[in-house]
């Protein structure tokens, strides 16, 4: 009977960790440039989920989140990719967070790794009223893209260094990845 009942525990223990485990992978979780891995927080649309981080004021000088995810097929153009901020604005997902932003200057040229597009600083006004500081960054690589948005003071040289950073060293595998169909 005590083997039973040693077994029957064990199992329910088991069967906690597995319930849990789902939990332990929506908490957050810190790679080893000060970013915080936290769960993607919109609804499904027509693009897969993304991948979500947070910096921490500590490391970025201001509490900054970044939303990354690929568009596989999406770029207007597959010979010249993202070349105008009409397609940052139309393609970055920036309404998933606000449908009422405005950009606040011309875009620039970007390039992250061996990917290249445009970025471009917006405010979002949220539905609680709240004004938040953003930037769309679009990149391409033939007809796929990856978008990110950046919310915070996306401005700030800290604050995009660790963003660029992010991009190119902890996302590069994750896009290549995707981009190759392997994702």
């Amino acid at each position: 009977m005590g083997s039973v009942r040693y077994s029957l525990m064990l199992a329910l223990v088991a069967g906690l960790g597995l319930i849990s485990a789902p939990a332990r992978q929506q908490a957050a979780s810190h790679d080893g440039g000060g970013w915080q891995t936290i769960a993607w927080p919109f609804p499904r649309d027509a693009w897969p989920a993304g991948r979500a981080y947070r910096c921490p004021a500590t490391r970025c000088g201001s509490d900054v989140e970044v939303y990354i995810r690929p568009k596989i097929g999406f770029c207007s153009n597959c010979a010249t990719g993202v070349a105008d901020d009409d397609e940052v604005d139309r393609v970055t997902d920036l309404d998933l967070i606000s449908t009422r932003f405005s950009p606040m200057a011309e875009g620039a040229a970007i390039q992250v790794a061996d990917l290249k597009g445009r970025a471009r600083n917006y405010q979002l006004t949220k539905a609680d009223g709240s004004v938040r500081a953003a930037e769309g960054i679009a990149l391409s690589q033939s007809c796929d893209l990856i978008v990110a948005v950046v919310v915070g003071d996306a401005s700030s040289h800290t604050a995009q260094d660790a963003v660029r950073e992010l991009l190119s060293e902890a996302v590069t595998t994750w896009v290549r990845d995707i981009l190759e169909g392997r994702g």
